[in-house]
């Protein structure tokens, strides 16, 4: 990881599906509330989804804005000019999360009932889009998460991870409260939760809007790494590992096939 040397005002948590990337969204979000700056949330490109309960629909001044959104550098690249891109990125700090594909994949699958694990083709296209939004945003990153490091030791991983981002030094007692952070969001309730995110923008869910989980978040595999051959039969996972954009992704970052 490298050292900040940027100002920004926002935070962008983007790269592929299935990475942890909401995980992580809820613990720089709670991270940076609990250095007392107020943070607005948006989910995608859609309108503003969290606000103070006293002024829903306020920008607050020195507040923090942070966006998730898997696509938004592809989104920004290809319909922007450079010139326009300069600005935008400008003021924003951008965090890439990166995962093993194939577990990537299998999240997908056990969430999403609309994903068929026996469509072939689906899920090819699937996972083409998942390396072409990382891809992306490998371009314009200020610091890649990377999953299965975060998982192997999470609360020395995220010390790391926040003293890069702010350019600190963290104490004994800021350290603590890093590892209640990420007890916390790792331990979000699913009772309170809607089923997906269809029924939240029907119903505006409060809890939703402010974590943007869902209880598809939930799954049986509960966050394990590499445990994709779960999910996923031998016969697509070939088919998966055959694919030259997947497979010199998998090589290039270091995953056995």
């Amino acid at each position: 990881m490298k050292k900040n040397t940027k100002s920004w005002s926002a935070v962008i948590i983007t790269g592929m599906g299935g990475s942890g990337s909401t995980l992580l969204f809820n613990i720089v979000r709670e991270f940076i509330e609990a250095t007392g700056v107020g943070v607005t949330t948006f989910l995608g490109t859609d309108q503003v989804k969290y606000r103070t309960p006293e002024n829903p629909d306020t920008p607050r001044s020195g507040w923090i804005e942070m966006l998730k959104s898997h696509d938004i550098c592809y989104a920004l690249d290809t319909n922007n000019s450079k010139e326009e891109l300069d600005n935008v990125y400008s003021n924003m700090y951008i965090i890439n999360t990166r995962r093993d594909i194939r577990d990537c994949i299998a999240s997908q699958v056990r969430r999403r009932n609309n994903l068929n694990v026996k469509n072939k083709k689906q899920i090819i296209e699937l996972a083409n889009s998942m390396i072409q939004n990382y891809n992306y945003a490998v371009k314009k990153q200020d610091i890649e998460w990377v999953y299965e490091e975060y998982k192997n030791s999470p609360y020395e991983y995220m010390v790391i991870f926040f003293e890069n981002m702010f350019n600190i030094s963290m104490n004994g007692i800021q350290k603590l409260d890093i590892k209640k952070i990420v007890d916390h969001c790792e331990n979000i309730k699913n009772v309170d939760l809607p089923d997906d995110h269809i029924t939240e923008q029907q119903t505006n869910h409060v809890n939703f809007r402010k974590t943007f989980m869902t209880k598809g978040h939930y799954t049986s595999n509960k966050g394990k790494v590499g445990t994709y051959h779960e999910t996923l039969s031998s016969e697509i996972l070939q088919l998966i590992e055959k694919e030259p954009l997947i497979y010199n992704w998998l090589k290039k970052h270091g995953y056995k096939t």
